[in-house]
């Protein structure tokens, strides 16, 4: 037996004889973390809005990680002007978002990817 815990890219995924090419599930993701908890966070929070979704989830010594993600075709953004254009697209969700949003200093602060799924054959 082969353990592969890289990823749905994983070199050891490619080498397994009924591996699944990834597909685009959608859905653009931006991810990151701050050495913060906004006021009001205590557990894991989901908000939900017209196409789109922000998650807050407190992490130890007070940090939090947060993720925002559009249904949209899979596209590039480029890091500089990134934070930029993540608080523009995510500014219409309520507290505590705005202030996790706030919270981000940089553009290279957010992870940006497609999210992609794999069938398993079993």
């Amino acid at each position: 037996m082969v353990i592969g815990a890289d990823g749905i890219h994983s070199t050891v995924c490619e080498l397994a004889p009924a591996s699944s090419i990834p597909s685009y599930a959608g859905q653009m993701v931006w991810r990151s973390v701050i050495p913060l908890r906004p006021p009001g966070l205590v557990e894991m929070m989901v908000l939900l809005g017209d196409g789109c979704y922000f998650a807050l989830v407190p992490m130890d010594e007070g940090c939090t990680y947060g993720f925002g993600g559009i249904d949209a075709g899979r596209f590039e953004d480029p890091v500089p002007g990134r934070l930029e254009r993540f608080r523009a697209r995510f500014a219409g969700f309520g507290s505590p978002v705005p202030a996790y949003l706030a919270a981000l200093q940089s553009d290279q602060q957010l992870h940006v990817a497609a999210i992609e799924w794999v069938e398993i054959e079993e």
